[in-house]
């Protein structure tokens, strides 16, 4: 239920983020806060498909 997942979610937010009491400033540090959160995500599923990828290249090359 949200009731119990809200204040779970809330809590789970840095510190500073929740200090901010202007709900404008607040999004838009939020959306800074998952964006960045996504894309380093996203950035080591790259790397680790790509050192795949040249590893699977290297020993190919070597057979």
């Amino acid at each position: 239920a949200f009731s119990v997942a809200g204040p779970c979610m809330w809590n789970t937010l840095p510190l500073n983020l929740r200090a901010f009491d202007n709900a404008i400033v607040f999004k838009r540090h939020l959306k800074t806060l998952l964006l960045t959160e996504c894309y380093q995500d996203l950035l080591r599923v790259f790397h680790f498909c790509f050192i795949n990828f040249i590893f699977i290249h290297v020993i190919i090359g070597f057979i």
